[in-house]
């Protein structure tokens, strides 16, 4: 195990057993919770501790994915630009969807924060900015 986790290719091979897992169970459950996506993260987080292997090693093997992910990221622009008219048609809906997940995400970082930090002193409240 020690000789595949030292040629790099492991994080690799990790994420795409991951993926396909992901796949495999959005396949047969049929449910949007069995996202590939999140379902190979899940997965990846689960097996690093196991085969002993640090997030920041698997970060640097899985460079590669992420180099060949712009291209086709940047590729995506040119089916939802011959789909401008149902995008603009849906504008609105577009709109309010992006302001809800803003909403969402400072919302729950902010009370994620005030959840965190009950009964501990801050370095600002010392400053005076309190």
């Amino acid at each position: 195990m020690s000789n595949l986790l030292s040629i790099g290719i492991a994080p690799v091979v990790l994420t795409l057993f991951a993926y396909y897992i992901g796949a495999q169970c959005q396949k047969k459950f049929k449910l949007p919770i069995f996202n590939p996506i999140l379902i190979g993260v899940i997965v990846v987080l689960a097996v690093l501790p196991l085969i002993g292997m640090e997030r920041k090693s698997y970060q640097e093997g899985v460079k590669l994915i992420s180099w060949l992910m712009t291209p086709a990221t940047v590729c995506l622009a040119i089916p939802m630009y011959e789909q401008i008219q149902a995008l603009k048609k849906n504008l609105r809906a577009i709109l309010v969807g992006i302001a809800a997940g803003m909403l969402d995400g400072m919302g729950l970082t902010t009370l994620k924060g005030a959840l965190m930090s009950r009964g501990k002193k801050h370095e600002f409240e010392d400053a005076g900015w309190a």
